[in-house]
């Protein structure tokens, strides 16, 4: 976020919260700790805080703040289920509540109207952002949604990385043959299941349902009472996950 650093550098400057001694300062230490920018600079001279800039933000757009520290993390499960996993991490946004149809989200960047537009249109709601720090909203994604390293989804894309010959017609030939592939390490397979279990534990899931079905393997989550379907391994896997469960 270069852009949106030199703009946070030039409303300090605007309003006098630094001057071009303290800028000339920061530059020099960036040079010489290598560090990624002038802000960054500034940051590890203790010149502004994360709290100061969400607060020069919020007061620049006119926006509501958010502090993840302050809400002690008690945002409702119902709340952070409103946006996927994968789309609050590409957009680096966090549902943060909902009420009377409208979805508040906390982001970073008040000036990326972009991604409020793309929620809005993939998330089929009302949409409002409020500001929190960089800091705050990449360690609330990783609190709400668990590590993207070891979610099932990253898993899953990095474990089935294969070319498969789309020209074929036959899709059975192909499944039968990978079904029929035999690996010597099975580590890779008890680790599905286990992030299986663990994100099942997270979501509070009571039970869970694996249901292989003529073209696909379907699994889904009970949450509340309601069957909720999740990201599911590939057909070939399903006897291999089977066998292990």
């Amino acid at each position: 976020m270069v852009g949106q650093d030199e703009f946070i550098i030039d409303l300090m400057l605007a309003r006098g919260l630094i001057n071009e001694e303290i800028m000339a300062q920061a530059k020099e230490k960036q040079h010489e700790e290598t560090l990624d920018s002038t802000l960054d600079a500034l940051y590890a001279m203790k010149v502004i805080t994360d709290s100061d800039v969400t607060q020069l933000l919020a007061s620049e757009y006119g926006m509501d703040t958010y502090d993840f520290e302050a809400a002690k993390k008690n945002i409702p499960e119902e709340v952070i289920n409103k946006i996927p996993a994968k789309i609050a991490r590409r957009y680096e946004v966090v549902p943060i509540s909902m009420n009377s149809g409208l979805l508040r989200i906390a982001m970073a960047d008040p000036a990326d109207i972009e991604s409020l537009d793309a929620i809005r249109h993939l998330m089929k709601m009302d949409v409002e952002g409020v500001i929190a720090s960089k800091k705050q909203i990449d360690w609330a994604l990783e609190f709400y949604y668990g590590s993207d390293e070891g979610s099932v989804g990253k898993f899953l894309e990095d474990m089935t990385e294969v070319t498969v010959d789309l020209t074929r017609d036959n899709t059975q030939d192909v499944t039968s043959e990978m079904e029929g592939q035999e690996e010597d390490d099975s580590a890779p397979i008890i680790r599905l299941v286990s992030l299986l279990i663990i994100e099942a534990f997270r979501t509070r899931t009571s039970d869970i349902h694996l249901e292989p079905m003529e073209k696909r393997f379907r699994i889904r989550y009970r949450i509340d009472g309601a069957l909720n379907e999740v990201e599911s391994p590939p057909k070939y896997l399903q006897n291999r996950i089977l066998s292990r469960v």
